[in-house]
């Protein structure tokens, strides 16, 4: 069990809480003339990287915020369920290739298991993945770390293999899935060709 304490500069970090695409935190420090803290965090080197600070004297004005921001993140994640028309059921191995764990996973569409991902993220729009480089890529490679594009977000990840189930199979994947990869490969293409 680890005890080590979080810490925001001298803000001892009592609260946490993790919706959608954020972590917020209240700190206090009975010491400080603001002895409470709000803020978002996220991970960054083994530790966390804090944001949007926020300090007062008063503990409720810290505890609304708090619940403020995760009421407005709650609002962004029913948007994005409601712009893709998610039929909130997750891809399983049976969507995956056959023995794909076995092959490489360059330039492939990747299913995150979903049993590893935050509750409100176990839909297919957020499980796909496309496998680009690292270690992990390889099937009889020591390192398991897979680089590679959030295919709904666009945005660029990190995944663990043993988070991967498989490759999805073509007849299930969807159009946009497709198009976004395509295109993806299409930007890495390109910058590859004009570093010569």
């Amino acid at each position: 069990m680890n005890d080590e304490k979080e810490y925001a500069g001298s803000y001892e970090i009592q609260q946490v809480v993790e919706v959608g695409r954020k972590r917020f935190v209240i700190g206090v420090d009975e010491k400080n003339p603001d002895p409470y803290m709000i803020a978002d965090s996220r991970p960054l080197m083994g530790g966390y990287f804090y944001e949007n600070v926020g300090t007062t004297t008063d503990y409720l004005e810290v505890l609304e915020e708090f619940i403020n921001r995760q009421k407005n993140e709650l609002e962004w994640v029913r948007a994005d369920r409601k712009e893709r028309k998610s039929d909130c059921v997750p891809f399983e191995i049976t969507d995956c290739l056959k023995n794909s764990n076995t092959k490489n996973y360059t330039g492939q569409i990747l299913v995150v298991d979903a049993a590893k991902m935050p509750l409100e993220f176990r839909v297919k729009e957020h499980q796909l993945v496309l496998g680009q480089c690292g270690f992990g890529v390889n099937p009889n490679s020591r390192g398991r770390k897979i680089f590679g594009r959030d295919l709904w977000t666009g945005e660029k990840v990190e995944i663990s293999r043993y988070n991967v189930l498989g490759i999805l199979k073509p007849q299930v994947t969807p159009k946009w899935a497709s198009e976004n990869a395509a295109l993806f490969i299409e930007q890495e293409k390109r910058k590859g060709e004009e570093r010569g």
